[in-house]
């Protein structure tokens, strides 16, 4: 698979380009959301209560996570009701 970022061609079945790709789309999201918190929220970031945002982050990544497993998986199945997730419950 093949995808281009920033006038760079990655082949995404290649480990190196996989890693490369990743640092290079880091660096492009990471700076615009920076950015863009900085207009929202201003001061320095050091300033905000972190522990706060870090709590309110990871609750969306925990979601963002499990729509991508049901998204992946649903596309294995005909009937999303037959998913299972594979977590040890005991």
């Amino acid at each position: 698979m093949i995808t281009k970022l920033n006038g760079k061609e990655y082949n995404l079945t290649i480990s190196a380009d996989v890693r490369d790709f990743s640092i290079a789309y880091f660096t492009k999201v990471a700076k615009e959301k920076y950015d863009k918190g900085q207009k929202e929220h201003g001061g320095l970031i050091w300033n905000r209560d972190n522990l706060q945002d870090l709590l309110e982050e990871s609750i969306d990544v925990w979601f963002y996570t499990i729509a991508a497993i049901i998204r992946r998986e649903s596309g294995k199945k005909q009937n999303i009701e037959q998913f299972e997730f594979n977590f040890n419950d005991e």
